[in-house]
């Protein structure tokens, strides 16, 4: 008699249990569904979604020029910064490396990979304004253009050189 009152609850306890886990599983559905609606909305998928607030925004390794890894000087390649002088950010000031465009000042700096003989210029067309523009920083193994070397443009395109090395 005790056995069958036992067996009696536990099947209770399971019926009991089964329905609770129904409405869990109808409410995680439920939540699922309007979670995917919310994110079809762009202002909401951008607090709804982690790789939404990153995207567009540079690795902070790669953004900063001191953190890759230049352990030892190489005879094939370099790197130099050029810096916008007065103004934080001009989308529409290009750095040309052999007459192809390589980068803007969306940020003030930008850093570039130079192999010798490369000529390096500075397209400031779009702007009727004088910019001026300098070189901030230099891998030791190049001789030319020179450190803190400053080019003016004036809706031109100007020319810091061609790159040499040591």
């Amino acid at each position: 008699m005790i056995k069958r009152r036992w067996q009696g609850n536990f099947w209770v306890l399971v019926e009991y249990g089964e329905k609770i886990l129904v409405r869990v599983v109808i409410f995680g559905l439920v939540a699922l569904v309007g979670v995917q609606a919310m994110l079809t909305s762009d202002s909401m998928r951008f607090y709804l979604s982690w790789a939404e607030r990153l995207e567009g925004q540079p690795f902070p390794e790669w953004s900063n020029p001191s953190a890759r890894v230049m352990d030892a000087e190489s005879s094939v390649f370099a790197h130099l910064t050029v810096e916008l002088m007065d103004f934080s950010s001009l989308s529409k000031a290009k750095v040309l490396l052999n007459d192809v465009e390589i980068a803007d000042f969306r940020n003030k700096k930008v850093t570039i990979k130079v192999y010798p003989g490369d000529t390096i210029k500075i397209d400031g067309t779009f702007y009727n304004r004088k910019l001026e523009f300098v070189i901030s920083e230099i891998s030791p193994n190049i001789s030319a253009p020179d450190l803190h070397q400053v080019i003016q443009t004036d809706s031109t395109v100007e020319s810091f050189g061609q790159v040499k090395f040591k």
